[in-house]
Order: C-alpha cells, then structure tokens, then sequence
C-alpha cells in the first residue's frame, strides 16, 4: 500500500505536475504481475486525479480522498458520503474563507476542504495560514471534523473515514497470515501506520526523518525505487 504526493511523487507548486519519481511506473508494474503481491494506492487525492497522475496501463487499486472513494481492479468504483452536517461545515468553511486568500488555493473534496499553499511564495503562503487557520479552527470546535496541518497547507475534514479504513478493509479481505507494508510521508499516513500490526511494515518516505508511528524510514527517490524493485525480488 503507497501513499502517492511526497511517496512515490515529489512536491510541486502546480499539484497536476506531481507525476511520479521516474522508475517507480516500471517498478510498479513489476510488482502487479506478481500474483503473491496485491497492489494499492491510498492518498488523499480524488481517484481522478491518481489515475491521471499515475497513468499506468496495468489494473490497479486506488483508495481516493482519505478513504472516501475506492476503485477495484476492475474498474468498479465504490464511494461514501458525509452526513449532511458534515457537509454543511464544509459549506461553511469555504464560505469563511477571507477574501484575500487566492480562491485557486483552495480544494473541495468528498469530505474535506483544503488551503494548498505549495504555489504560493513562501511568506504568502505562511500568512494565508496564520489568518485562516483560527478561523477554521473555531467552526470545527463542537463538529465531528478536524482541522490538520499537511505538507503543504491546512485542511478541513471528516474523520469519519481516514487511510486508516482503506488499511483495515485490505487487512480484512486478505487471509489471515498475509504481510502488509505501508509507505507514506505525511501527517494523514499516521492514520494508516496506526492500523498496521508491529509484524507488518510501517514506512516514512521522506528526505528527512520526522516523529512517526512509522518503523522504518526510506529516502525517496533512491531508497524507495530499490525498496520496490527489492519486492518483487524477496517475495
């Protein structure tokens, strides 16, 4: 299971130009053929846009928006939605940002809105947080929604549904002996890291090593690309 921004993609300014490290297509279409290895992307993107982003020819799975949208192997998409409340917050958070925050730097999900700040300068993007942050922190006070930092910006969302279901369901439907990793970098894994036993493989993907639920750590790009051309070798 991989998470995709900052995992197996750098960071960019234009969220769309974010297409993967090269090698990591190739390393994972290797691991698709393996029938012992069952291959999935989680990330907090909408499935849309991993699809487009990953562009790969080969099936695979895809959990979208935090554990929100899932599409199979096949093609076969299932999704869930908020409850109204939750979805009238969201409403409210958009509406509560100030005028003076570039409207092109926010993103509404299925059960999320974020403030990206990557294409900002770095003093602008730094200020828009400081004035929006105390704002969203006070509509999500006394709501079943949280208000969490990531790389890159600050996000609304439910907690209803995190990484962490994508995890427990994929647990859930393989037998019981199976091995699991898990490779992600920011925040939003830790929901992820959490539903992992201590034999399965937590690992940060990251240049810089961080406080983590994580048990291991791998430096992308080099790290990770002979980690996932490892797999198909050791299993």
């Amino acid at each position: 299971m991989l998470d995709y921004d900052g995992t197996l993609a750098p960071f960019r300014a234009e969220r769309m130009a974010a297409v993967p490290y090269e090698g990591v297509r190739e390393r994972l279409d290797a691991i698709s053929t393996r029938p012992e290895s069952r291959l999935v992307i989680v990330s907090g993107r909408p499935v849309t846009e991993v699809v487009a982003l990953l562009d790969v020819r080969f099936p695979i799975e895809i959990w979208g928006a935090h554990g929100w949208q899932r599409q199979h192997a096949d093609g076969k998409i299932e999704e869930w939605s908020p409850p109204g409340s939750v979805r009238d917050v969201l409403q409210r958070a958009l509406a509560s940002v100030p005028s003076r925050i570039p409207r092109d730097a926010l993103e509404s999900k299925t059960a999320s809105v974020a403030l990206h700040t990557r294409r900002l300068p770095p003093a602008e993007g730094q200020r828009c947080i400081e004035v929006l942050y105390p704002i969203w922190e006070r509509l999500v006070d006394g709501t079943p929604l949280q208000l969490r930092r990531f790389d890159g910006g600050i996000e609304v969302r439910s907690m209803a549904r995190s990484k962490g279901d994508a995890v427990s369901t994929l647990k859930a439907e393989c037998r019981p002996d199976a091995f699991f990793a898990y490779l992600g970098d920011d925040e939003t894994d830790e929901d992820a890291f959490a539903r992992l036993s201590t034999t399965d493989w937590a690992i940060l993907v990251r240049p810089e090593v961080r406080p983590s639920r994580a048990r291991y750590w791998l430096r992308p790009p080099g790290e990770l690309l002979d980690f996932l051309a490892g797999w198909t070798r050791d299993r």
